[in-house]
């Protein structure tokens, strides 16, 4: 599930987990430019880069 955080950020859920659940949170995207930043729950100083949100939002939610 992607939920728009600001008009350049958004965090990304797992949507098969409840809301309440902490586990649900997968990480965030920034739009930094023409850039999507991607920010991995578990690996804060792991960055990767995306030009579009789709592809950042994939990147996130596939095993």
């Amino acid at each position: 599930m992607v939920l728009p955080i600001s008009a350049t950020e958004w965090r990304i859920s797992d949507p098969r987990r409840s809301e309440n659940d902490a586990l649900c949170l997968i990480g965030f995207v920034q739009q930094i430019d023409q850039v999507f930043e991607t920010t991995r729950i578990g690996r804060p100083l792991e960055r990767r880069f995306f030009v579009s949100l789709s592809a950042a939002v994939e990147f996130l939610t596939v095993p």
